[in-house]
C-alpha cells in the first residue's frame, strides 16, 4: 500500500463549498466546513466526492436530489427533489 494524498475514510478534511441550482443560480456562497469523513452529517455525495480529491484541488459536482437532500430538501434554501451543483475546493487533509 503506497501512501496516498487522497481523502480516505476517517480523515478530517477542511473544504469550501459553493452550491448552485441547475440554472447556475447561487444557493449558498463559500461555506467552509471541517468534517470527519464517514462520521459527518454532510450529504453522501459530498463525502464520496471528497474521496476523489487531493489538497488544493477544486472540483465541480452535479448531484441528483437523491444524493443531495432527497425528497425533503435541506429545510432552508434547497427545495424538495432539487438537484444541485456543488463547487468544492479541498483545503486540508488531516490523516
Amino acid at each position: 500500500d503506497s501512501p496516498t494524498n487522497k481523502v480516505e475514510q476517517n480523515n478530517v478534511v477542511t473544504y469550501v463549498k459553493t452550491v448552485f441550482n441547475l440554472k447556475n443560480d447561487l444557493i449558498y456562497s463559500e461555506i467552509e466546513e471541517t468534517i470527519k469523513v464517514g462520521k459527518s452529517k454532510e450529504i453522501k455525495g459530498i463525502e464520496e466526492g471528497l474521496k476523489l480529491m487531493q489538497e488544493d484541488e477544486e472540483f465541480k459536482f452535479i448531484f441528483s436530489s437523491f444524493v443531495s437532500h432527497g425528497f425533503s430538501g435541506d429545510g432552508n434554501k434547497i427545495g424538495a427533489n432539487t438537484p444541485v451543483i456543488v463547487n468544492i475546493k479541498l483545503l486540508k487533509i488531516n490523516k
